[in-house]
């Protein structure tokens, strides 16, 4: 396993269980499967996407302008166009991940897919525990898409009693290292590369689980 893993998120109970008892509490065993962040080790995937989302482009200040639904109102946003190019190649990019992958292996139960925030420090190259350089990859911010893989495991004994069908090294090997998207904007096509994030996350068994 990597020497520098990334816990994710919303897993701080795991990092106090892993430190062998919970103070005034029983004994607990550390899971016999680490967390992780990587990147995936299939071949480059390119492809390219026609925008979905409506948007206002502002030329004088290089910006898209658009609108959200925020508590049933709707508000207006702007952000630089090159991050707007950015996050739409990578909600497309997860589209197209997801279906590649669920076609792939109809059995997917405890994988799910999601874009979030990754920086090229969080993830693992794989084999050595070192992060890939940024040059890498072309994007104006640090999202990309990821798919999850969710494992339990009992407390007591570390052992993992729950995981999805399909095996952790076969999602890595479905995922490709890098997603390049090129979105046909009207106004101009713009060219995002992004990393093919794979998450391993690690969770105890609730009380009452299965």
């Amino acid at each position: 396993m990597p020497s520098r893993r990334t816990v994710l998120a919303g897993l701080g109970s795991l990092s106090a269980a892993a430190g062998g008892c919970v103070s005034g509490g029983p004994e607990r065993a550390p899971p016999a499967v680490d967390p992780v962040q990587r990147l995936g080790t299939g071949t480059r995937l390119s492809f390219v996407a026609d925008p979905i989302r409506e948007y206002t482009y502002v030329p004088e200040e290089k910006q898209a302008r658009y609108e959200r639904e925020v508590d049933g109102v709707t508000r207006t946003g702007r952000m630089p166009f090159e991050e707007w190019g950015t996050r739409r190649a990578a909600a497309r990019a997860r589209a197209r991940l997801w279906a590649r992958f669920s076609d792939r292996y109809r059995e997917y139960e405890f994988v799910t897919s999601s874009v979030g925030s990754v920086g090229s420090a969080e993830l693992d190259a794989g084999g050595a525990g070192e992060a890939p350089a940024e040059t890498a990859f072309e994007r104006a911010v640090d999202v990309a898409p990821r798919l999850r893989y969710n494992v339990w495991y009992d407390d007591r004994t570390g052992e993992v009693v729950r995981r999805p069908p399909v095996s952790w090294e076969a999602l890595v090997a479905a995922v490709p290292r890098t997603i390049e998207v090129t979105m046909a904007f009207p106004e101009r096509a713009y060219r995002a590369v992004l990393p093919g994030v794979c998450q391993r996350v690690v969770s105890a068994r609730p009380e009452d689980g299965p």
